[in-house]
């Protein structure tokens, strides 16, 4: 008899920071730390413009009913980088650049209104048209792989939104 079970949801996140985040060669995402609650993610950074961007923009926490998660961006000695300051759409913008720019599901970053008819800008953080995929326990598909894209994956862990600036992850157009 096989038995079933699903893959508990920090584990999830931890895999979603690792196939994205961790495909940056200049980012170490070390092993999801379980021995304590809140339970810990880490992402090791050398660069500091690049650690204090990413800790801006990453969301730092998770709640799983009686588990948290905490994702640390922290420095080659363990030190946990401030998360940086983009006062405007632009500097914002320029995090996400500074974030991502080794990242090879990144391509870039774009600003402009919502809609045509808003005056209020949101920043556009463009990643590939690939398929993030892992093993998870998923009972909807046959081999139990997590699918999805790229900047989906990205929209569950970057912040919707820094210093009140809307974030949308994108996928990049095929023309």
């Amino acid at each position: 008899m096989t038995v079933v079970h699903v893959s508990p949801p920090w584990y999830t996140v931890w895999n979603q920071i690792y196939n994205t985040i961790g495909q940056d060669a200049a980012v170490k995402v070390e092993p999801l730390d379980t021995s304590h609650n809140p339970y810990v993610v880490e992402i090791a950074v050398e660069d500091a413009s690049k650690g204090g961007a990413l800790a801006t923009i990453v969301v730092p926490s998770y709640s799983f009913g009686g588990v948290s998660v905490e994702v640390r961006v922290v420095d080659a000695n363990g030190k946990q980088y401030a998360p940086a300051v983009g006062e405007n759409v632009q500097g914002v913008a320029k995090l996400f650049q500074a974030a991502l720019k080794d990242n090879p599901l990144f391509t870039g970053v774009e600003v402009r209104p919502y809609l045509p008819i808003q005056s209020s800008q949101v920043v556009f953080p463009i990643f590939e048209a690939s398929v993030i995929q892992f093993y998870n326990d998923n009972l909807v598909d046959f081999y139990g792989n997590y699918n999805d894209t790229a900047a989906a994956v990205f929209h569950q862990i970057l912040l919707n939104a820094v210093n009140g600036i809307t974030v949308l992850a994108s996928t990049k157009s095929n023309k």
